[in-house]
């Protein structure tokens, strides 16, 4: 998978982290508080680029690993044995007369076998999106855990993800095009409000 696809897939990590923290408290006489709402504070907004960072996270020894494995496996459990059966009826099939009795029931045997190797092609691709779902769902609460806590740190109030705007668009497509823009948010913002290195070093990614 190419890393504008990856990033095409992980387009449902580009949802905006809101994170609210708790404002500080204020002292005031209780007749001017009942009077009018305390002020609140000044917002600070931090930037992360989430999808960057879910990007090195899915494909990090934590996450690639299960999902090669179970590609492997599938193949070998459930795709070989029916491409192995396939590929001996055609065998068979090969030297025959394609007008004779055994020709045809071989041919319609090999059918029967490929419409069974397509149906469990369905299935396999069903689950491993499936797999790739709960992956990304765990990486998005990973990376807004992290991007919380280093914002506290830092004092600020609110994450909003965001690619950087000068980041290479991709060029896949106009689908993915348009989720690459959509990612893109803030257009303008000061450097030291760029979080994404720190929760990278966070979350232990080289």
């Amino acid at each position: 998978m190419s890393r504008t696809e990856r990033l095409a897939l992980y387009a449902l990590v580009l949802l905006a982290i809101a994170l609210a923290l708790r404002p500080g408290s204020l002292t005031a006489p209780a007749a001017a508080i009942s009077a009018a709402p305390p002020a609140a504070d000044p917002a600070r907004v931090a930037v992360v680029a989430v999808t960057i960072v879910a990007d090195e996270l899915m494909n990090s020894d934590r996450y690639r690993p299960k999902r090669e494995e179970f590609e492997k496996s599938q193949r070998e459990d459930l795709l070989k044995p029916l491409e192995d059966e396939l590929a001996k009826l055609r065998a068979r099939a090969e030297p025959l007369d394609p007008k004779g009795d055994e020709f045809r029931r071989l041919a319609e045997e090999a059918a029967r076998v490929q419409g069974r190797l397509a149906a469990t092609q369905q299935e396999i691709s069903r689950r491993y999106d499936q797999l790739i779902a709960g992956q990304l769902k765990e990486v998005y609460g990973l990376i807004r855990g992290s991007a919380q806590a280093v914002a506290e740190s830092r004092g600020f109030s609110h994450v909003v993800a965001s690619m950087r705007p000068d980041d290479k668009l991709v060029e896949a497509g106009t689908d993915a095009l348009v989720k690459d823009l959509l990612g893109r948010p803030l257009l303008v913002y000061p450097e030291a409000a760029d979080l994404t290195d720190e929760v990278r070093a966070d979350l232990k990614l080289k």
